[in-house]
Order: structure tokens, then sequence, then C-alpha cells
């Protein structure tokens, strides 16, 4: 018996069949060469909208983004600019440099946008000279005496850095006492006190030998001093509430004035009669040295910092 075969039909799709008779000629597929258009940027962003602070020679990197429609990042190429008579320069892979005090504005443009960040820059007027000289050991207190030296506590280092002027040239390292906060010198730039916070005492530093020869101890840890503008007594503040009182000469406690606690602050009025003292309590007294009364309080309120005075003898 004769059995007719049965014909079976197949059903390529469409590419599959095309692509067949592409490799039966011998023939590779073509790439079609089409090239997607930009990313459109609807905006460009800062990461922050603050104002950029930065010191006279310092160096920081602007970091723009740009946003499409729907607000996600997209790729782009920026293109940095500094307002005209700027205090910064700025190149094109957007590094700005800090050129002189004062204040610009940045800019980074791309895709037809804009996005602006006010820089503000601190440091000397045009007509000063800057100079930096490093130094560790967390430098705090400065006294810079009437004949051209300047005297640095260093609270890591037991340390005093002396340095002339105007080179800031480093001319002597004065060996002082534990953590040396505070630091003034008398008119003539002839001797120096050093609060030594945590011994706790008031150093007398001899300028003329670069060293500590002498110490009057506290009751409690001190943190300022401050000479009397003739130069016969010297005043060291106690965290206890007590304003030590020094003879300059010999170098001995001579007596203890009542003030606020954990005190900060000293500054004399013009006629050096009135001894200003701040707290970081947030306590302002005035001090007759006269009769080592408090002759006025103000609470001030928040924590206080330092006091200066201006040419009123009076608050």
């Amino acid at each position: 018996m004769r059995h007719a075969a049965s014909a079976r039909s197949f059903r390529f799709p469409a590419a599959l069949a095309a692509l067949a008779a592409l490799n039966a000629c011998g023939g590779t597929p073509q790439a079609s060469g089409v090239t997607n258009p930009p990313p459109t940027i609807s905006s460009i962003k800062f990461s922050s909208a603050d104002t950029l602070f930065l010191t006279e020679g310092d160096s920081a990197q602007l970091d723009p983004k740009a946003y499409d429609s729907r607000g996600q990042v997209v790729s782009a190429t920026f293109s940095f600019a500094m307002a005209s008579g700027a205090s910064a320069t700025v190149n094109q892979q957007g590094v700005l440099v800090a050129v002189g005090p004062g204040v610009s504005v940045a800019s980074a443009s791309a895709g037809g946008q804009t996005a602006t960040r006010a820089i503000a820059i601190y440091g000397h007027p045009a007509s000063y000279a800057q100079r930096r000289v490093p130094l560790g050991l967390r430098p705090y207190g400065l006294a810079v005496t009437a004949n051209g030296a300047v005297f640095v506590t260093q609270l890591d280092g037991r340390t005093v850095t002396r340095f002339s002027l105007p080179a800031l040239a480093r001319t002597a390292q004065v060996s002082v006492g534990d953590t040396p906060t505070g630091i003034s010198a008398d008119s003539q730039g002839v001797e120096l006190a050093v609060t030594n916070q945590f011994d706790p005492s008031v150093g007398l530093i001899d300028a003329g030998r670069n060293s500590e020869v002498a110490t009057v101890t506290s009751p409690a840890t001190t943190f300022r001093t401050l000479f009397a503008h003739n130069g016969s007594r010297v005043y060291g503040t106690s965290s206890n509430g007590a304003l030590l009182v020094i003879d300059a000469t010999n170098h001995t406690l001579v007596g203890s004035l009542g003030i606020p606690q954990a005190a900060n602050g000293l500054a004399w009025s013009p006629d050096d009669k009135t001894l200003y003292v701040s707290s970081m309590f947030g306590t302002l007294v005035a001090v007759d040295i006269t009769s080592g009364l408090t002759i006025r309080t103000v609470n001030v309120g928040t924590s206080l910092q330092d006091v200066a005075a201006t040419g009123r003898p009076r608050m």
C-alpha cells in the first residue's frame, strides 16, 4: 500500500526571513546610523544655594548639575564665568580661586540654562600683603608687642611660639604650662602674661630672654590675661569667679576681685580705671579697679566670647 507523504509548511517571521535571505546572499546587517538627540536641559542647580565662603588664596570646585523637565539629572558640558570685577577667577573645569577680599557671583551655563552662586572671600585689603605661616599644636591666643614681635599660644604643645614682624619669621619657642590659652603683652613689649589653663596658673614671660620666668598659682582654671597700661599690674581670670591681681614687677599675687564665673574677656576703659569683664554665661560687668567693686552688671544673654571697649570710659 502506498502512503502519500503529507507536506508540512513552516512560517518564518518576516525579520527572520529577511535575515535568512540576506545571509544567503552573503550580506551582513547594517546599523541604522541614527544619532540620539542631546537631552533637553530644563534647569541647572548647584549642590547648595548658600553663599560659598573662602579665604583669600583658597580654591574650590564648583559642582553644578543639569536636570531635565522630569527633574532627572542629565549629562551636560558646562561653561563657567565670574561677574565682571570679581575677586575670584574660575576656569572651564569649574575650579574657583579666591584672588582678593570681596563678594562676587559665579555662574555655570549649559543648554541655554544658567545657575549662579554667591561667593564671599575673606582677606586683607589690596594694600596689605597677607602671609601664612603653618603652626601646629592648635594655635589659640595671640599677642603683638610694641617692638614688633608676635607671640602665639599652642594648646597642645605647652609652648608659646614667637614670630618677628613684618616677615613673620619664627624666632623662638617658649616652654610654658599645661594648655596655654590667653596671652597679653605690656605696653613696652618687655613682659607677657599667659594663662596655663590646666596647671592652673598665670605664667610671666620675659620677652628679652624668651623664657617663662615665674608662675602665679590660681585657685581654678585660668583663661585670659591683661596688663594695666602702665605695666604695674597684670590681671588674670579664674573660672571660679576671681580676677587675679598680680604685681608685674615682683610676680606675686597681691589681690583678688570678684567677677562672674567662667570669665573669658577683658578690656580696659581709656582712662585705665574700669575693667570690663565678659562671661561665657552671658554677663558683662564693669569693675572699678581702685575700689575693686563691680559698678555695673549687664545680663546680655547667650554665650559671650570676648569684650572690647571703645573710646567711652563707661558702659
